[in-house]
């Protein structure tokens, strides 16, 4: 949100020719517009308009900027020609602020040290953004639990030793993996037990020591997104 805050008018000084003195603290998209609609009126002619610009650049669209980083160039977010200031004859200064406003005197004082007297004053500087202060820290827990059914293939080392000495020669014999499983999950932590059976799939399972044999696995894991 931008706004605007006007102070004035005065009566005209001398100084200008008789023209009214007014002061646009900010030169950001609202204080660009005053200055539009200033040169813009009938009476334009007896405005003596001084800008103050914090920035070493013209006004420029802000609420476009993130085109900037798509290709946009400074001159594309320029608002207004390069020199409209300079032919509306506008004193733009830039890299200047108002350090102190004496409303007394109506005198602006500058960050360049300067003193510029004003009929009307109007502020164009916009809002500050609201952010909410974070007072207390949100704690997300997750827990949860899954069980089912598993299946699948395997291999497994045949030998000796665990066919009771039948089989002389060793190789990898295919398995056929099935039972049930449970995990349950608690925070980035999982833990998970498992009971299954296994079938050799080849002419030995009938001397394979482990033929559908129960076994039981356990299961840790650490979630580290």
């Amino acid at each position: 949100r931008t706004t605007a805050e006007f102070e004035g008018p005065g009566a005209p000084s001398p100084a200008t020719g008789g023209r009214h003195r007014v002061v646009v603290i900010g030169n950001g998209m609202v204080g660009h517009k005053v200055v539009e609609l200033l040169m813009s009126h009938e009476a334009r002619g007896s405005f003596a308009v001084t800008v103050l610009a914090a920035e070493s650049r013209q006004a420029y669209d802000r609420v476009a900027l993130s085109s900037f980083f798509a290709g946009a160039s400074a001159h594309d977010l320029r608002l207004g020609a390069e020199d409209c200031y300079q032919s509306w004859g506008v004193d733009l200064r830039l890299s200047a602020t108002a350090d102190r406003v004496d409303r007394d005197a109506r005198l602006v004082h500058t960050s360049c040290a300067e003193i510029v007297p004003y009929d009307t004053l109007i502020v164009a500087t916009g809002s500050k953004p609201f952010v909410p202060l974070n007072t207390s820290v949100r704690k997300i827990t997750h827990q949860g639990f899954s069980f089912g059914f598993f299946a699948g293939f395997g291999n497994t080392f045949i030998s000796p030793t665990n066919t009771n000495n039948y089989l002389q020669q060793e190789y990898d014999g295919i398995v056929w993996n099935k039972g049930i499983a449970g995990i349950l999950g608690v925070n980035n932590f999982t833990v998970g037990i498992s009971v299954g059976f296994d079938n050799l799939l080849d002419k030995n399972k009938n001397v394979w020591i482990y033929e559908n044999k129960p076994w039981i696995g356990l299961a840790f894991g650490l979630n580290l997104n």
